[in-house]
């Protein structure tokens, strides 16, 4: 059954996003397949849904082929200007922590053992916003640590281990791929 009227798509948004949508505003999406798509404010539903706590806004798809098929996922982007101190850090590289904090490891260097040396250390941080893949924290951080990206279950405060390579964003890879343990 083909539909004659213009394709939507359905996104979910938290309110202080759609607080600053109006009906004609343009929202970038991504679709399944990693393409950037364009779509334009059709109207904010006025209800939240119950199981998600986000706000469904309704996208017109443009005319021609986007790529998209009925049922396909998208990912809406959203540009938020943060104007206050702190550093984004891979979701993984979170572990719980006490009193609702959260906590990362840090590879501090051990010079006096060798120069590949390094020791990993606990800090708190507090969690400022979320997003999908990454977070955006304060805490007992600073910019130059080496942080642990991920693996953070295979690993313990205090073990000793040797950088071996360092991802793009400048975090430890998995420890159990990247990162050899001394001890």
């Amino acid at each position: 059954w083909l539909e004659a009227g213009q394709l939507e798509v359905r996104v979910g948004m938290s309110s202080e996003a759609v607080a600053r949508l109006q009906p004609g505003a343009e929202v970038g999406v991504i679709s399944e397949m990693g393409e950037p798509i364009s779509l334009k404010v059709l109207r904010v539903l006025p209800q939240r849904d119950r199981s998600t706590r986000t706000v469904d806004v309704i996208l017109a798809l443009p005319p021609g082929p986007t790529g998209l098929r009925d049922g396909d996922l998208v990912s809406a982007l959203r540009t938020e200007v943060i104007s206050e101190a702190g550093f984004f850090l891979p979701r993984e590289a979170l572990t719980e922590s006490v009193r609702g904090l959260w906590a990362c490891f840090v590879a501090l260097p051990e010079p006096e053992v060798s120069a590949e040396a390094y020791r990993l250390d606990r800090r708190d941080l507090e969690v400022l916003h979320e997003y999908s893949d990454r977070v955006f924290v304060r805490g007992a951080i600073q910019e130059g640590d080496w942080v642990l990206a991920n693996g953070l279950q295979k690993v313990a405060p205090g073990q000793r281990v040797r950088i071996l390579e360092v991802n793009r964003r400048g975090t430890l890879t998995d420890p159990s791929e990247k990162v050899t343990s001394l001890d």
